[in-house]
């Protein structure tokens, strides 16, 4: 085998061997944590809080979810290249408003959801109205799913493609 991987509970040693050279991640199952992202300067910041890694990569990086993770008034624009990984759940919503917006990609911006599920529930008005929106996908912009689940409930519409200004509606 290429790998060998040997965990030593009684003193707390992970240690591993390869044949090639890659980048690893050792985490902790126990951590409370469930949430990885890259800071600009590189290093691997960890967080419970979705929101907080959304604001930090929405320029361009990758986040990891591992677990399930609830995120309320999420309201990220994309304006770079941002992966969100799997294996974990999130249970996302917009923040209140009838056309409040979970996800907002713009032009030349893009998402790509690899291996997670994303449940995305929209708020109740004072009439108890559905309200939010779950993507406003701009023109110019792209939304991909790869081995991903993406789930709509109870929001006033779920996507939304903006067309570009000052063109022609027929089209």
């Amino acid at each position: 085998a290429d790998e060998l991987v040997t965990w030593d509970a009684e003193n707390g040693l992970l240690s591993w061997s390869v044949s090639h050279f890659s980048d690893y991640l050792v985490r902790s199952s126990s951590t409370d944590e469930p949430i990885s992202y890259q800071a600009d300067e590189g290093e691997l910041l960890f967080t419970n809080n979705l929101n907080t890694a959304l604001d930090a990569v929405k320029n361009g990086v990758t986040i990891t979810v591992y677990d399930t993770v609830t995120a309320t008034d999420v309201g990220t624009t994309i304006t770079g290249d941002v992966i969100i990984n799997g294996p974990g759940t999130i249970n996302a919503s917009p923040a209140t408003g009838q056309r409040t917006k979970t996800f907002t990609i713009v032009n030349g911006g893009s998402l790509t959801l690899d291996g997670v599920t994303l449940n995305v529930t929209g708020t109740k008005s004072a009439s108890n109205e559905n309200e939010g929106d779950g993507f406003d996908v701009q023109h110019g912009a792209t939304l991909t799913l790869n081995n991903a689940t993406l789930t709509f409930s109870d929001l006033f519409i779920p996507t939304v493609s903006s067309r570009p200004t000052n063109t022609d509606s027929s089209i």
